[in-house]
């Protein structure tokens, strides 16, 4: 199910959930706020949750988006986000600046996740089919479209250095630019997929510059962190910080609370 349930691992902390809420559609991505005491959730719809630390800034529910809402990206300073569609609609909120979107390109894949650069002046949208699209000061370093993927792309995370990360639901990992490859679980046998995505037509996404050959091969990394959240299926990696964002997610379940 898609109720919002949010599971705390380690030293992250449980601030709250919509399990249990009435919603108007599932939760499909969850953002810390930088200092880790606070996270936002986004619904299918648009809706934005904010608990802890994090502060609500605004949703598309009004806007009615043209296509499902699968993910969120929070600033550096955690006073804004940035909310995508599937059609690669970028909606801005707080202190988070719009400098563009994928909205009328002609998208061979659907977006599946949005992550900002360390200047907080641009970001990137990424497409199951492994296709890149970087705005603003993000820029572009490679992409896995037009590559013949085992399993969908799922999520993108930003490089603290510069570069990215993708990451496919059988757990290969694709990176660029600055950054490195540490290993994957592309090679394990996984009883199940990381996130299951829609699953656009296979190729290169539109608006892509050029393409850039993986570096380290086609597997997905795991590391080791002191916590994180869990929604779903979905690890939240600490250490991402506010840039490490994923993308639509199955079997959320209810937060399970310890006294």
């Amino acid at each position: 199910g898609g109720d919002g349930g949010v599971f705390a691992f380690g030293d992250a902390a449980f601030y709250g959930s919509t399990g249990g809420q009435h919603l108007n559609a599932p939760i499909v991505a969850i953002a810390p706020t930088p200092d880790g005491h606070g996270y936002w959730e986004v619904g299918g719809d648009g809706g934005v949750f904010a608990f802890g630390d994090a502060n609500f800034y605004g949703s598309p529910t009004g806007l009615h988006p043209n296509a499902s809402i699968v993910a969120i990206a929070a600033t550096s300073d955690g006073r804004g986000y940035w909310v995508a569609s599937s059609d690669g609609g970028v909606f801005a909120y707080g202190d988070a600046n719009f400098y563009g979107s994928a909205a009328s390109e002609r998208l061979n894949a659907p977006i599946v996740a949005v992550t900002s650069d360390a200047s907080d002046k641009g970001y990137w949208l990424a497409s199951s089919d492994g296709g890149v699209f970087a705005y603003g000061n993000a820029a572009f370093a490679g992409s896995a479209g037009g590559q013949a993927l085992m399993e969908p792309v799922v999520s993108a995370t930003a490089a603290s250095g510069g570069g990215y990360w993708l990451n496919a639901s059988d757990g290969g990992i694709f990176s660029y630019g600055g950054a490195g490859f540490y290993g994957s679980a592309g090679d394990v046998h996984l009883k199940r997929l990381a996130w299951r995505v829609p699953r656009g037509e296979r190729g290169t996404g539109s608006g892509q510059r050029r393409r850039h050959r993986r570096r380290g091969g086609r597997v997905g990394a795991r590391r080791t962190v002191r916590g994180g959240w869990q929604l779903g299926s979905q690890r939240l990696d600490l250490l991402g910080g506010p840039r490490h964002l994923t993308s639509q997610l199955g079997g959320i379940r209810r937060p399970r609370l310890r006294g």
